[in-house]
C-alpha cells in the first residue's frame, strides 16, 4: 500500500490510516514496555522499503494536518532513498509552494525522477508542467498518454491540439470527443471550448465525435475496472517512461476529483494559427512583395507617351455567402492568412469579413452570391491545402 498525494489535492481515502494500522497502534498501548521494545526492534531491523513507506505515510498525515514543513522533511528523506511516492509528493510540495519555496524547476526534476520508476501520476503531471512552461513538443507524448488514461486536463489540451492541427494531426472528430470527455469530467474550460467548436465544426463531424466519445468512455471504464497496473516499487520492475514516439497507455489509478484540473488549466489556451505550420517556401510566397518591373530608358528626343488610363478595379463581391478560412488568436496571423488567400484566383475578388468571438478572430472570404459558388471556392481551397467551411453571414 502506498501513501502518496493525489494530483494537486489530497484525497482523504489515500491519507487515511487503514484499520489494521490503527489496531496495531492500539495493541502497542496496551502491552506496555514489552510491546514498545518489540516495536523498536522491528523498526531497527525493518527493510529500507518499509521505513520509506512509513515516512511517506507519516508525511501524508502531517500534510493533511497542515504541518507542511514536517511533511516535506519526511518525504525528502524517503525521496533521497528513491521512493517514487515520496518523489511525487515532494514535487507537489515544490509546485504548490507548501513547506518549501515554489520551485518549478525542482518540481520538474522530481516529477521526472518519479516518472522514470513508472509512477504514472508523476508522468501525467510532468506533461502538464512542461506544457505550461511552453515546452509543448516535449509535453505532448506525456499529454497523449495521460489523455488515454482519462486525465481531463490532458484530454482538453490534446483535444485543442487535434482541433488546431498544431502539435497533433488535425482531427475535428477526435478533438470534439476529447473535449466532451473533459467536459463530462467537470473541467470548466472544456465547456467554453465546446461552445466555440459548435459554431464551426459541421454537425456530422460533431455527431461522429459524440459516438467516438462514447467508445472512449467505455474503454476507460473497462480499464478502470481491470485495476491499475503494479507500480515499480511493488514489483521491482520499473515501467519505462513514455518515449517521444510511443506514449504510455497503461492504466493508472484514477483520481476521484477534478479540482486539480481546474487549478492546472486555469487559463484558457489560445488557439494556434492553422497556417503556422506552412512550409517556409509557402509562407514566403504568401508574404513576398510584388516583383519590381524594370522601367525602360526613354529616348531624349521622343515626347513622353500619354499615361494609360487606370484599369478600373474589379467590383467587390457582395453576396451573403462566405468561406471561413481560419480562426486566430493573434492579429498578425489574420493578416498573413488573408494575403495567402487573396493570392488564389477563387478568392481574388472576395470580400474580407471577420467576426470576433471571445479571444478568437474568425476570418471569412465573403461576398459569394450563392451557396454553390462558395462551396466551389472552398473545394478549390481545400485542394490547395486550406481548411475551410461554407457559412451564410
Amino acid at each position: 500500500m502506498f501513501w502518496r498525494l493525489p494530483c494537486f489535492l489530497l484525497e482523504p481515502a489515500r491519507a487515511r490510516i487503514s484499520n489494521g494500522d490503527r489496531g496495531f497502534m492500539t495493541r502497542m498501548g496496551r502491552t506496555g514496555l514489552t510491546a514498545i521494545w518489540v516495536a523498536a526492534f522491528a523498526v531497527a531491523v525493518a527493510p529500507p522499503a518499509v521505513s520509506q513507506e512509513a515516512d511517506v505515510r507519516a508525511g501524508t498525515i502531517a500534510w493533511e494536518a497542515g504541518r507542511d514543513a514536517e511533511a516535506v522533511a519526511l518525504w525528502r528523506e524517503a525521496a533521497e532513498a528513491g521512493d517514487p511516492d515520496a518523489l511525487f509528493n515532494l514535487a507537489q510540495a515544490y509546485r504548490l509552494g507548501r513547506g518549501v519555496e515554489t520551485d518549478l524547476v525542482e518540481a520538474e526534476r522530481l516529477y521526472a525522477l518519479a516518472a522514470s520508476t513508472g509512477h504514472l501520476e508523476a508522468t501525467d503531471n510532468l506533461g502538464i508542467l512542461l506544457y505550461q512552461k511552453g515546452e509543448e513538443q516535449r509535453a505532448m507524448p506525456y499529454i497523449a498518454g495521460a489523455a488515454e488514461r482519462g486525465d481531463p486536463r490532458a484530454q482538453y489540451l490534446l483535444g485543442l491540439a487535434h482541433f488546431n492541427g498544431e502539435l497533433a494531426e488535425r482531427d475535428w472528430q477526435r478533438a470534439y470527443a476529447l473535449l466532451l470527455l473533459a467536459d463530462e469530467s467537470g473541467l470548466p474550460q472544456a465547456t467554453g471550448a465546446l461552445a466555440q467548436m459548435n459554431e464551426y465544426i459541421p454537425v456530422d463531424q460533431r455527431e461522429a465525435g459524440r459516438a467516438l466519445a462514447q467508445i472512449m468512455a467505455a474503454e476507460l471504464a473497462a480499464l478502470s475496472e481491470a485495476g491499475p497496473p503494479a507500480l515499480a516499487s511493488e514489483t521491482g520492475a520499473p515501467t519505462p517512461v513514455p518515449a517521444a514516439n510511443a506514449p504510455s497507455t497503461a492504466t493508472p489509478e484514477r483520481s476521484s476529483g477534478i479540482a486539480f484540473a481546474r487549478e492546472e488549466v486555469a487559463q484558457p489556451i489560445e488557439r494556434v494559427d492553422p497556417s503556422a505550420g506552412l512550409p517556409e517556401q509557402a509562407q514566403a510566397e504568401a508574404l513576398a512583395p510584388p516583383p519590381v518591373r524594370e522601367v525602360p530608358q526613354t529616348v531624349a528626343a521622343a515626347s513622353p507617351a500619354p499615361e494609360p488610363a487606370p484599369t478600373p478595379a474589379a467590383p467587390q463581391m457582395s453576396g451573403p455567402w462566405a468561406v471561413q478560412i481560419g480562426a486566430f488568436g493573434v492579429p498578425d496571423n489574420v493578416e498573413r492568412m488573408w494575403k495567402r488567400a487573396i493570392a488564389r484566383s477563387y478568392f481574388a475578388d472576395a470580400k474580407r469579413e471577420t467576426r470576433e468571438r471571445g479571444k478568437l478572430t474568425f476570418l471569412y472570404a465573403g461576398g459569394f452570391a450563392t451557396n454553390d459558388a462558395a462551396s466551389e471556392a472552398c473545394a478549390a481551397a481545400k485542394r490547395d491545402g486550406f481548411d475551410c467551411i461554407v457559412k451564410k453571414l
